[in-house]
């Protein structure tokens, strides 16, 4: 339920946008005479989604793993940031629209201060591994 305050007799529009800004529905109200009043709207349908799956290994320059550290993905004007634990991350995310598409990725080691530089990738559902 969302609660708000609408001013009395003038007519208004409510839409309901998902994470992705993508217009879901829209609901029309003719002017509310009175308080309290109840609008209801229509079922609102979730577009498609995909979950993905990018998993991997960060390794320092001599081929050890990083335990101190964590990537930073990012696709479609995302950004999801994961640890790396005993050298490994696990990023799970949930993309819109295309069932593949492109990334990029960078690993940060934080206890050399180093980077691995941003590296370019294309998702391959349902789980991609580096």
């Amino acid at each position: 339920m969302v609660c708000g305050n609408i001013p009395a007799n003038k007519p208004f529009s409510i839409k309901a946008y998902d994470s992705f800004g993508n217009l879901l529905t829209t609901a029309n109200s003719a002017a509310l005479p009175t308080s309290n009043a109840i609008v209801t709207l229509p079922n609102i349908v979730i577009t498609s989604t995909s979950n993905s799956l990018l998993n991997g290994n960060l390794l320092k320059c001599d081929g050890t793993l990083v335990t101190n550290g964590y990537v930073i993905l990012k696709y479609n004007s995302k950004t999801l940031v994961s640890s790396v634990i005993n050298g490994v991350f696990d990023s799970r995310t949930i993309t819109c629209g295309a069932i593949n598409g492109p990334y990029t990725i960078e690993g940060i080691d934080e206890g050399r201060n180093q980077t691995t530089g941003i590296i370019n990738g294309f998702f391959a559902l349902p789980s991609t591994f580096i």
